[in-house]
């Protein structure tokens, strides 16, 4: 059965549901207001944002649209203190200076409406680019908690949490199609529509298709002198789709999601043959997720989750044999797992208590490589399956009208890997209306996946049985201060101790192992400004100065400091929005040990609303041509590849209301 024939099957198999969210901008709230913003990740129950036992930034459809943010990863960049990377197959996010090249995990848990993206095969969250399953015109907000959550959702809630929250049909109704082209050859197409059923809820369905050419030509620098200096050419084309469907009903929030995007890499793992089309790879993934939710006569909320995932990979790998003869290899991995999480919040000890337990099984998890030619041979196949349990509590206290406390734990055990306990505690002070202050602390962990554990194909990669997880502590101070009417100013500072670190390395053959290393330590400190500098300009700035350590050394892609300025005209008479910004990261070590130079992007973005409900967007990314390279780390020799320079962008809204 086909990759994309799976992806269909999976989304049509349910339907979806996503939280109802405020659709304002959010960048400029005073801290008043900002009280009033409700959050649903940072405890899995709505609560105000200032309060939240977390640091936590809200970025809003009326901001994803203004900004002309195409992809999660151009939203993320924008957020204080994270920075991302792409390698030209995926990007891979950093937060406190943390994210080693080559290493696909990146220590952040991804949720889309609460679900986790994260697979059974290599735990990964790095669909941040095109292969991101959700479109982004169906995102409401998305709420990034920059600190660990494993005592709420377990392995991987380490560094941070991105919690992608889709419209719901509930507030919505008609149909509307979108187009978006760029000068990089991106051609994409959108529809959706929702309707409320008599009697039977409401309904969202969209579908997504889309072909980029990418690049026409990327120059690669390799220590390698076989490719040394070598120009790849057509070489940065992906396509796929993107199915989405929503339903609501009474108790009941039911949730699909299906999709599948192939990639062309110009540069893939190992030494496959440099410039050949052929070396692809092909990610796919899809759930169904039913949630539950009654609030009982006792005055406690009942949560009941339900769900089916499927993820799939597939590369095509060709490497260069004795004169003109090609070695095809080609890798297959497909998971399927189900799980029940249920939990229960209700009052007790003069506060609230919210209790839980999680449990999912692995139906299959399928590892394998084979060269196909000229000889064919197998190389792995291997299907271990694991089965994972899980129990946490949370209790909440309120003192007064200043003091909000929040301690919890989880444990998680596993078949075969070992197991981990993540407590959490939080304190936050409100000594009036204008001030608040939060001190943080709390553990997160991430399993070895099982890709880590166990791929051993002899020519790409070699499997480490002997690996165990990695955690570490983390700890916060927040303090946020409303200034004059509209201006909001924010401090903050944190310090990251990470044991048992995995991360990626080379043995003395040139494969890929994942190893245990000594320690990461991080520790930073950042500023945040927002507010109305006249009634019709927005404004926003934010700093963050930050070391890291690894093993005693300073890794490779971990910049000293981030800079993002963002602006956004505003006024209730004028139709058309502009928007830009201005982000600054600095110096950063490869792989290798080269220093690439400071990166400086400008973008700008003018969004207009025409008569008929027609909307288009039209923005410039890289507006002045920056030449600056990101770390990689998927073939030895090659340790960065440029990124992509000035790129226009159009995107064309139209909305058609109906009735019922």
């Amino acid at each position: 059965m086909g990759i994309h024939t799976v992806g269909v099957i999976c989304f049509i198999s349910g339907f979806s549901v996503a939280a109802v969210a405020q659709d304002q901008d959010l960048s400029a709230l005073s801290l008043q207001e900002l009280a009033k913003v409700e959050v649903l990740t940072a405890s899995m129950h709505s609560q105000s944002q200032a309060t939240a036992p977390s640091l936590v930034t809200v970025i809003s459809s009326d901001e994803i649209a203004r900004f002309g943010y195409r992809t999660l990863a151009e939203a993320l960049n924008h957020v204080p203190g994270i920075y991302t990377a792409y390698d030209y197959t995926y990007y891979t996010a950093g937060v406190a200076g943390f994210s080693v090249p080559g290493d696909w995990s990146t220590r952040i848990l991804l949720l889309i409406n609460g679900h986790s993206l994260i697979d059974n095969i290599f735990g990964s969250a790095d669909f941040f680019g095109d292969d991101f399953v959700l479109d982004m015109s169906l995102v409401r907000r998305i709420e990034i908690v920059r600190g660990p959550s494993s005592a709420l959702y377990g392995s991987n809630g380490i560094l941070a949490t991105v919690n992608v929250i889709t419209r719901t049909a509930a507030k919505e109704q008609g149909l509307s199609f979108e187009v978006e082209s760029d000068s990089l050859g991106e051609k994409q197409g959108t529809v959706s529509g929702s309707v409320h059923l008599r009697g039977a809820g409401a309904v969202l369905l969209s579908a997504t298709i889309f072909n980029t050419s990418g690049q026409e030509n990327i120059d690669v620098l390799s220590s390698n002198p076989a490719i040394a200096a070598a120009r790849a050419n057509h070489m940065d084309g992906s396509r796929g789709y993107r199915l989405f469907a929503d339903w609501k009903h009474g108790n009941w929030e039911i949730m699909s999601l299906a999709g599948s995007r192939e990639k062309i890499q110009p540069v893939s793992w190992s030494e496959t043959i440099f410039n050949d089309r052929g070396t692809r790879a092909t990610d796919m993934r899809g759930f169904v997720d039913a949630l539950y939710t009654r609030n009982m006569n006792s005055g406690g909320t009942l949560r009941w989750r339900i769900y089916y995932d499927r993820y799939q990979y597939r590369g095509e790998y060709r490497y260069p044999l004795d004169g003109t003869a090609i070695d095809v290899n080609r890798e297959f991995d497909a998971g399927d797992w189900a799980g029940s999480q249920l939990s229960y919040r209700f009052d007790a000890f003069r506060g609230f208590l919210t209790a839980g337990s999680e449990l999912k099984f692995d139906l299959r998890a399928l590892q394998s490589a084979a060269d196909i030619a000229p000889v064919y041979t197998q190389n792995l196949y291997l299907n271990k399956l694991d089965r994972f349990a899980a129990g946490f509590v949370q209790q909440e206290w309120t003192l007064g009208r200043k003091w909000s406390f929040n301690f919890g734990a989880r444990y998680d055990w596993s078949y075969y890997r070992s197991s981990s306990f993540s407590p959490r505690a939080a304190a936050v002070y409100q000594p009036d209306s204008r001030t608040s202050l939060k001190l943080l602390y709390g553990r997160g962990f991430r399993n070895p996946n099982a890709n880590e554990m166990f791929f051993n194909d002899g020519k790409q990669n070699e499997g480490n049985l002997a690996l165990l997880p990695e955690f570490a502590d983390t700890f916060q101070i927040v303090a946020e201060r409303r200034i004059l009417r509209s201006w909001r100013a924010a401090l903050s500072t944190y310090h990251v101790s990470e044991r048992r670190v995995i991360i990626p390395d080379y043995t003395e053959d040139g494969l890929i192992q994942f190893q245990n290393a000594s320690r990461f330590t991080g520790y930073g400190a950042g500023a945040e400004l927002s507010g109305h500098l006249f009634s019709w300009l927005d404004m926003s700035a934010n700093f963050q100065k930050q070391k890291a350590f690894l093993s005693e050394q300073t890794p490779a892609n971990s910049p000293g400091n981030l800079g993002r300025v963002q602006f956004s005209t505003s006024s209730k008479l004028s139709r058309t929005v502009l928007s830009g910004g201005f982000l600054y990261t600095s110096a950063r070590k490869t792989l290798a040990g080269a220093t690439l130079d400071p990166v400086y992007l400008a973008d700008v973005t003018l969004t207009r609303k025409m008569p008929g409900n027609f909307d288009f967007r039209f923005g410039v990314r890289n507006l002045t041509n920056v030449r600056y390279s990101d770390p990689i780390g998927l073939r030895d020799g090659i340790d960065a590849l440029p990124q992509a320079g000035r790129t226009l962008f159009f995107t064309a809204v139209s909305h058609l209301h109906l009735r019922n």
